[in-house]
């Protein structure tokens, strides 16, 4: 343990602080302080906000201090006018401060004189605080932000007072302009009365008091709610000078407002009417004016009613079928006008006005488009109001151009126009308020509309005159065309204005246009065309569109098509829909040149012979010399070059030269020749023309009756150049007929003769015939001249298949038969042929036909030409065909069976029974038949009663042969030796009592006979008993 060796001795220092931010002096009485007033007892609370951070607790005793004054600063600063200092009780000064509170000093009184201070002198009333001297401990007083001294002040503006006013009442005769004439602007004269108190004896002056008038959409007059005029002061002079009576009650007698809009009273924002009273805002006397409120004014607004029509809005629809830009169609309106609340009742007549047009503003203001002024009918100008209900003009019918709205530039809406009519009876006011409550002339709705028209197309359709004809290297040539763009009926809409298609030309390599575009013009039509009307339900037509081209520098064949492309015209009056989107899905026709672009148009070409005809050996062979001239379509281009031109020679049977007879000679121009210039429109020239060695025997007879020469372009040319005729061939062929000793036969007749014949055999038949010649026909000698066939055909006709055809109709002496006159008629008479006549009409050819021709191997050559209506064919032959009718029949009237097996045994199976069968014909009935498959016999067992058979039917009992076995009338017909084999293993005798046949026709029969029996039953039946030839039990 230390020893005590010292005192040690601990002071402890506390530090105390009262850091201020702010001082709020707020006065609990008197509600109201009076100017011009002494001795008035004041209340105050007093806060000072305190710095939580830096102030600290503060005990003690004399802790603070206090002065009140009042002053012309809100801060306090300045003069300080009835200052008081020191003004805290001995509880007030110590009360505490404590940490993160502030000190609140409640209830500091003090008394103020007034008496000789106005409110106007005092506006601000203020304390300062500070640390008292003789406070009991030393502490801090400080403020943060600094304020030396620290003072706070309070507005005495609705404490101080000298006049209170209240009770404003007032009553006016405002004009009634219900049933004109109007005078919309009037004064308005009132008397009104305030209850005034005052604290001042002797209030005087020249301008003491103020009334204001005016209007107001609310009762409480804001200042957002004043409307215009507003009227500062309608008191005289006299009025505005006068003392407050003993009674309190300030009275004003007659005030009259300056000219006012009268008719807007009680109507709309301007519901009400409000007189204001205050002091004069130029007083020459020196007081306090306030309500008992506090206010700087009072103020009375009274209700009014409304006399004015008040519309206020339009319910619309409005529409027209068949609607078009550019021009007026029936359209139909439903409108009815709605009214505000506050609208007067009407009755009268011309009392409204409706128009209708076209804007290019929402709010229906600048140009009126094709405005119709009046919609109404005298009916619905006199429609009238009644309590209040809405204008229903219902449906109205005007012409109007609503299809051009929305489709040109600076019309885009429909506008509707409500308004009083001119000179209405009985006039009324009526008020119309924008949708910013400033008045307007008429009610106008307007609605957007979009351009309704509307062009779909599908296609586009163009023809060309068949006569256009251009020309390549050829410039300034024109063409026409005629367009029709094909619509989408169901999407398209009526379509009118100006510059409303564009159509572009060009030619192209490709049949749709795609690819190089060749000397494209971007617009053919004309201002006319251009604004051809679409009609709904209808395509658009451009004809006899009319454009130039320049083909100096181009060939046909590098144009092979030329093109057309509708699109709507960037510079269209209207902003019409055009679909489909021309850069998307252009509308494009393609047309191919091949009709229209030509570069040389051979129009014909004459041949000059320079040998004449001659005379013609047989077997001679000769070139063929001359000149050949073509004539040209004037138009056509000039040409110049190398291997231009191919001639061919040949000869040919008809006179168009497309059946050319060998030998053909191609080329037979010479290669100098073949380059031959065409200029200024021809002709074509090619003179000395020889062709190679011909067989001139040939020339004018059979086939090569026609010379023919054909011109067409070389395959070889080095010009790439447009050939073709007048008739839009490439090949120019012209042919001259060539004198031929030939016979010329123009018909032949023949009759046929039989006697039975039988189908199936070849039986002789006589033939005459007869053929007729023209008188051009050589004389003819020789022998095997002529050659007969006759053969059966299944088609009138004779053609296609022959059936038993024969060639050698005709004699020796006959085939040599002559013609000697230049006029002929050659008879064959008797010929005798064997042929199966038989069959034909019995079979499935029904036709007998006969040919005459050139014999095969003529001692003396000449060729034969069958002439048909004056026309010379090319056939070797004249045949004709005849029907023939098939006659084949038989009737059988009976059936003789001759059993020939003398014995069958019951029990037994396979037994082989041997007959004959024998038809009975009837004579008279039957004809010869033959053929194959011609009959078929059956045979079965039949039941004792003859009606149950019994087993099966046995079939194919005669042979292949009997079954072709002919009927030959007259003769004996039978089927000899025939067997069949029955089994009766399992029947005895008494169950077979008859054995049956039947003879028909086979089904399969090769000939369309008639078989017919007597009765008349189908087949030819008889049945025979078994009984005596069966043993065994039935036998028995």
């Amino acid at each position: 343990m230390l020893p005590l060796t010292g005192l040690y001795i601990i002071i402890l220092f506390f530090y105390a602080e009262a850091i201020f931010e702010k001082l709020i002096p707020v006065i609990i009485t008197p509600q109201n302080l009076l100017e011009k007033t002494p001795a008035q007892r004041v209340k105050l609370n007093v806060t000072a906000i305190s710095d939580k951070l830096l102030s600290t607790n503060v005990l003690g005793t004399r802790l603070w201090d206090m002065d009140i004054f009042f002053s012309q600063s809100e801060d306090g600063s300045g003069t300080r006018i009835d200052e008081q200092t020191d003004i805290l009780t001995p509880t007030a000064q110590m009360v505490p401060l404590e940490k993160d509170a502030d000190l609140c000093l409640d209830d500091v009184m003090f008394e103020v004189d007034l008496r000789d201070q106005t409110c106007a002198d005092i506006p601000f009333m203020c304390v300062e605080l500070r640390k008292n001297p003789s406070t009991s401990i030393d502490y801090t007083f400080g403020t943060n932000p600094e304020q030396v001294p620290f003072v706070g002040c309070l507005n005495m503006t609705n404490i101080c007072r000298g006049v209170i006013a209240k009770n404003l009442n007032w009553a006016g005769e405002i004009p009634d302009f219900v049933d004109g004439p109007l005078e919309t602007v009037q004064n308005i004269v009132s008397n009104a009365s305030i209850d005034v108190e005052t604290v001042l004896n002797n209030l005087t002056g020249d301008n003491l008091w103020q009334m204001s008038v005016f209007a107001s959409s609310t009762k409480s007059a804001g200042s957002d709610d004043i409307l215009l005029p507003y009227f500062d002061q309608i008191l005289t002079e006299e009025q505005s000078r006068l003392p407050v009576p003993e009674d309190g009650v300030l009275r004003f007698y007659n005030l009259e407002t300056p000219p006012f809009q009268v008719d807007r009273m009680g109507c709309g924002k301007f519901k009400f009417l409000c007189y204001r009273f205050q002091k004069a805002s130029r007083s020459d006397a020196d007081f306090a004016f306030h309500t008992d409120s506090g206010k700087k004014y009072v103020l009375n607004c009274q209700e009014l009613v409304c006399k004015a029509v008040t519309p206020k809005k339009l319910d619309w629809t409005i529409e027209s079928i068949d609607s078009a830009p550019g021009r007026r169609t029936p359209t139909t309106l439903d409108v009815t006008t709605k009214l505000r609340n506050d609208t007067r009742d009407v009755n009268g007549t011309r009392l409204w006005r409706l128009g209708l047009y076209g804007s290019n503003s929402e709010f229906g203001v600048g140009p009126k488009f094709d405005e119709v002024y009046q919609l109404l009918t005298d009916e619905r100008i006199a429609l009238p109001i009644e309590n209040r209900k809405p204008l229903k003009f219902g449906e109205l019918v005007t012409q109007f151009e609503i299809g051009t709205i929305g489709c040109v530039d600076n019309v885009n809406y429909v506008c509707l126009e409500f308004e009083k009519n001119t000179n209405p009876d009985p006039d009324y006011v009526i008020i119309i308020q924008d949708k910013r409550g400033d008045d307007v002339k008429s009610l106008i709705s307007c609605k957007r509309k979009l351009c309704e028209a509307k062009a779909v197309l599908e296609a586009l359709e163009a023809t060309h005159p068949s006569s256009l004809r251009i020309f390549e290297g050829t410039e300034d040539q024109d063409i026409t065309v005629s367009l029709d763009a094909i619509t989408n009926k169901l999407e398209s809409t009526n379509v009118a204005g100006d510059y409303l298609w564009d159509v572009t030309t060009f030619f192209s390599p490709n049949v749709n246009g795609e690819g190089n575009r060749i000397l494209e013009q971007t617009q053919i039509l004309n201002q006319l065309q251009a604004r051809t009307e679409l009609v709904a339900d209808e395509n658009i037509g451009f004809p006899d569109v009319e454009f130039a081209t320049d083909l100096s520098n181009h060939e046909c064949s590098e144009i092979p098509y030329i093109c057309y492309q509708i699109r709507k015209n960037p510079w269209s009056s209207i902003n019409y829909e055009f679909l489909p989107d021309s850069e998307i899905q252009p509308i494009i026709n393609c047309t191919s040149t091949k009709d229209i672009c030509k570069g040389v148009i051979a129009r014909f070409l004459t041949w000059s012979s320079e040998d004449g005809d001659g005379d013609r050996l047989p077997g001679e062979k000769g070139p063929i010399k001359g000149d050949v001239t073509v004539d040209v379509v004037p138009s056509s281009r000039d040409l110049e070059g190398n291997n231009l031109w191919r001639l061919s020679t040949y000869a040919s049977s008809d006179p168009f030269g497309t059946r050319k007879v060998s030998p053909v000679m191609h080329q037979v121009l010479t290669p100098s020749k073949a380059s031959t210039s065409l200029e200024d429109g021809g002709p074509l020239v090619f003179e000395n023309v020889e062709t190679e060695p011909y067989p001139l025997d040939q020339l004018g007879c059979g086939e090569a009756r026609y010379l023919c020469f054909e011109l067409r372009k070389s395959n070889e040319s080095d010009v790439d150049f447009a050939f073709e005729t007048t008739t839009g061939e490439d090949a120019l062929i012209e042919c001259v007929e060539q004198e031929c000793q030939s016979v010329f036969l123009t018909n032949m007749n023949w009759t046929l003769t039989e006697d039975d014949p039988v189908p199936g055999q070849k039986s002789l038949v006589n033939l005459d015939i007869e053929t007729n010649f023209q008188n051009r026909s050589r004389a003819v000698f020789g022998d095997d001249l002529w050659q007969v066939r006759l053969f059966a055909s299944n088609l009138s006709a004779g053609d296609g298949e022959r059936i038993g055809e024969t060639n050698r109709v005709l004699s020796y002496y006959q085939a040599g038969q002559i013609i000697e006159q230049p006029e002929s008629t050659i008879l064959f008479e008797g010929a005798d042929v064997y042929f199966d006549i038989g069959s034909v009409g019995c079979k499935d050819y029904v036709y007998v036909c006969v040919e005459f021709r050139k014999g095969e191997d003529p001692s003396t050559n000449f060729t034969m030409i069958v002439v048909e209506n004056d026309e010379l064919t090319t056939k070797t032959s004249l045949h004709s065909c005849k029907e023939r009718v098939c006659s084949a029949k038989v009737t059988f009237e009976d059936l003789n069976i001759d059993v020939k097996t003398d014995k069958l045994i019951e029990g037994v199976a396979d037994q082989e029974i041997e007959f004959d069968v024998e038809g009975i014909p009837d004579i008279l009935k039957s004809t010869n038949v033959g053929g194959e498959n011609l009959w078929n016999l059956k045979a079965y067992i039949y039941g004792r009663d003859g009606r149950d058979q019994v087993g099966a039917t046995l079939t194919d009992i005669i042979s292949d042969k009997q079954k072709n076995q002919p009927f030959l009338a007259g003769d004996d017909f039978s089927f000899d030796d025939l067997s069949l084999e029955l089994d009766l293993a399992d029947r005895l005798c008494h169950e077979v009592p008859f054995l049956c046949f039947e003879l028909e026709k086979d089904p399969g029969a090769s000939i369309n006979y008639a078989f017919k029996t007597i009765p008349k039953e189908e087949p030819m039946r008889k049945c025979v008993p078994l009984e005596p030839i069966c043993e065994g039990k039935f036998s028995r």
